[in-house]
């Protein structure tokens, strides 16, 4: 279901940050079919994240996405951004569902970091995120994550630079920095915004 190839094809682009994007990664049927698929067979609870704005659900069940835990997988996608991933990495996996109203602040993942390294007692430097869209429809794109550039006292913010948008299929990521803020704009409309998504630890 997933090419491997077309990750190592894909090349990185550094505006406002480096990311990897690959738009319909899966066609667009095959991810709105895994999408009502995992939304009937997954075991959902509601979120707990503190900045979390309305309602979100996530899973940690990983049925059709084995691939994402493979070696080869997360070998490839830790040196497109210049990095050796060695043995004692650390990858794990997640489900989100968004619901209308949900939102979250620009931030960066780094607390996820400092998270994973005290429940696990590591010391792992570095952190990988990767998200895969997979809402159930395509009529709302503007419900994707911003990237963010430096802060801005004109808008007392970070300024918006770039939106990945919210289409099945589409695949980013991204390796967590002090510069890697972005943010999930407030969810207008009643669809089902779901995504699988996962870090690396290194």
């Amino acid at each position: 279901m997933f090419s491997l190839d077309t990750l190592k094809n894909k090349k990185v682009k550094n505006n406002p940050w480096n990311h990897i994007l690959i738009k319909n990664y899966i066609d667009t049927n095959t991810s709105i079919s895994l999408s009502q698929k995992i939304q009937n067979t997954f075991n959902w609870k509601q979120d707990e994240h503190p900045d979390m704005k309305g309602c979100v659900k996530v899973a940690h069940d990983i049925e059709n996405f084995e691939y994402f835990n493979t070696e080869n997988f997360c070998k490839v996608i830790v040196e497109k951004f210049g990095h050796i991933l060695p043995a004692n990495y650390l990858a794990t996996q997640t489900n989100t569902w968004h619901i209308k109203g949900a939102s979250l602040p620009a931030h960066t993942d780094m607390h996820c970091l400092t998270n994973t390294n005290k429940k696990f007692n590591k010391d792992y430097r570095n952190c990988l995120t990767w998200q895969l869209y997979l809402p159930d429809t395509d009529q709302y794109p503007q419900s994707g994550v911003w990237l963010h550039g430096e802060w801005d006292d004109n808008i007392n913010g970070r300024e918006k630079i770039k939106q990945i948008s919210c289409l099945p299929g589409t695949f980013f990521a991204y390796v967590n920095t002090s510069k890697s803020y972005h943010s999930v704009p407030e969810q207008n409309d009643q669809f089902n915004r779901v995504s699988h998504m996962g870090r690396i630890y290194w």
